[in-house]
């Protein structure tokens, strides 16, 4: 893995790499890719949920936006898996065809991620955790693909820990308890 990392900028040893063990490469990018079409799904669902607590153009802006980030994890996601089956060599250089099936999924998928962290700063999650999702779209769109997966995970974690822990019981009104 470490090799791969080292080989960031240098695509003829990416190449060499990826030839050398084909098969755990080609398991890789197909987790990755799995990775990435989850991370849009989940967007798409996040982007749903907040129409149910928004109305108007926010509600709106809230479908636009999960639509978006759902659609563009699809592109990433079958060109990570796709590629490799067919062609481990090209999917290691990432080059020619396969940057123009990627590049309008990512920005979709970095549009996604930013315009619901936009959305998401006035509540229901936590004002810091909008901003993180908004910054991975940006970090994502102008450095590489992994900040999808650390903003992913973070604001994945947010949710489960914030609305867990948020989740107000509302005491009944004829006894006063919980």
């Amino acid at each position: 893995m470490s090799d791969w990392a080292d080989a960031f900028d240098d695509e003829a040893r990416r190449i060499a790499i990826a030839k050398a063990d084909a098969d755990q490469f080609t398991v890789g990018f197909v987790l990755m890719g799995v990775g990435f079409i989850v991370m849009g799904i989940g967007l798409g669902l996040w982007g749903r949920a907040v129409t149910r607590l928004e109305t108007g153009r926010r509600a709106t802006a809230a479908v636009g936006f999960g639509l978006l980030a759902a659609i563009g994890g699809f592109g990433p996601g079958l060109v990570r898996i796709i590629g490799p089956l067919v062609d481990v060599e090209q999917a290691a250089g990432e080059s020619g065809a396969i940057d123009l099936a990627y590049l309008p999924g990512a920005i979709a998928l970095s549009l996604g991620f930013f315009g619901l962290g936009i959305l998401t700063w006035q509540g229901p999650a936590p004002r810091w955790a909008g901003l993180i999702l908004a910054f991975t779209g940006v970090a994502a769109a102008v450095t590489f693909p992994a900040w999808y997966m650390f903003g992913a995970l973070v604001f994945g974690m947010v949710g489960v820990v914030h609305f867990r822990r948020s989740w107000p019981r509302k005491p009944d009104p004829s006894t006063g308890t919980l």
